[in-house]
């Protein structure tokens, strides 16, 4: 099996255990996986875009991201006050550290306004969410109409995590409209890559 299969297989499943120590030795370990960067280079971004990260851990994502978001606003949200730290401090220094935000909060309670993001991603965080149901409303809720929520998910032997099909049966159950999926392999793993719609319906009054 692969070794960094066997690893990701062994992190921490209740957000209540991610405090300091764990955090840190995550994101020594895992904080600036090759799939951070992949995600931020094929999700069809613009330069305008207000980008949220569900679950952004380091920040490294968004930091990928911010080379070609360069007049939007990028906001990672993370449950874990110690990913929030860290994210901050790993930025700093970052060009493009002026747009962006990094907020405490969980799937379910995003600290965002209705309407406001164009572009949604969640990197291997779907499988930590307390609530899936509840997470996805919120992040139709944020969300303008059609904008995109992109869910990447890594591919284990044993299961862990979600495979393609419950990810699809989610999103489909919240109201997203499925575009795409793939799957995409850096050097170490595999992931499921879906890209969803936050297709709005207009009724139609009678006269």
């Amino acid at each position: 099996m692969n070794e960094n299969l066997q690893q990701h297989n062994d992190e921490p499943t209740d957000n209540h255990i991610w405090n300091e120590e764990v955090a840190t030795t995550y994101v020594e370990k895992y904080g600036e996986h090759p799939i951070n960067h992949l995600t931020a280079e094929r999700a069809g971004l613009s330069p305008d875009d207000y980008l949220l990260d569900i679950g952004c851990g380091s920040g490294s994502a968004l930091r990928a991201a911010a080379t070609i978001v360069t007049h939007g606003e990028l906001i990672g949200v993370d449950p874990t006050p110690a990913m929030v730290r860290i994210s901050q401090t790993e930025s700093a220094d970052h060009p493009g550290f002026g747009r962006m935000r990094f907020l405490l909060g969980g799937a379910e309670a995003l600290p965002l306004p209705d309407n406001r993001v164009t572009v949604c991603w969640a990197i291997n965080s779907l499988h930590h969410w307390q609530d899936i149901a509840q997470g996805l409303a919120e992040a139709r809720r944020v969300i303008v109409p059609n904008g995109r929520f992109i869910v990447v998910e890594e591919i284990f032997p044993e299961g862990h995590g979600f495979e393609a099909d419950e990810v699809k049966m989610h999103l489909s159950s919240a109201g997203f409209e499925v575009e795409g999926a793939s799957i995409q392999e850096t050097d170490d793993a595999q992931f499921n890559v879906l890209v969803a719609r936050n297709v709005v319906e207009h009724n139609v009054k009678e006269d």
